[in-house]
């Protein structure tokens, strides 16, 4: 996954079995089909967001799902490590690995499953990312769907 959440829009790109899937959500969002984006408020659109909803939610993302494991997960110290230049100090237990920004704020950089294959990076904290909806033309306005 690359995503970019922000409070009230999000979008970025989701790789589910070597396809990629670029995803938007906006205040009034639609989609289309066969090069269109299909809106959410269609049933094919719907069944997909449904399916990334807890990706595409900041509050959801946050609170939830894998950064909730890190709650109440019992991680020990692990040493120091410095991920895209900003050092870290990174934890570990049988879930998996934590990378956190060693300075304050202290950001979650990294996680990663246990045997170290998959991680999720989270970069650019604080640094909202402009989304919109697509233009009108792009928009699929078909029935059925």
């Amino acid at each position: 996954m690359d995503l970019q959440l922000n409070m009230d829009s999000s979008g970025g790109m989701v790789e589910l079995d070597g396809i990629a899937i670029p995803v938007l959500r906006v205040a009034s969002v639609a989609g289309k089909v066969a090069g269109k984006w299909v809106p959410s408020t269609t049933r094919l659109g719907k069944a997909l967001s449904d399916d990334f909803d807890q990706s595409l939610n900041y509050d959801t993302f946050i609170g939830s799902g894998i950064l909730q494991s890190l709650d109440s997960a019992s991680f020990a110290g692990k040493g120091f490590d410095v991920l895209d230049g900003t050092p870290v100090q990174v934890f570990s237990d049988s879930d998996g690995i934590a990378c956190v920004a060693a300075s304050e704020p202290h950001y979650l950089m990294r996680v990663k499953d246990p045997a170290g294959d998959n991680q999720l990076d989270f970069t650019g904290w604080n640094q909202p990312v402009p989304l919109s909806a697509p233009p009108v033309n792009e928009i699929f306005q078909g029935k059925g769907i």
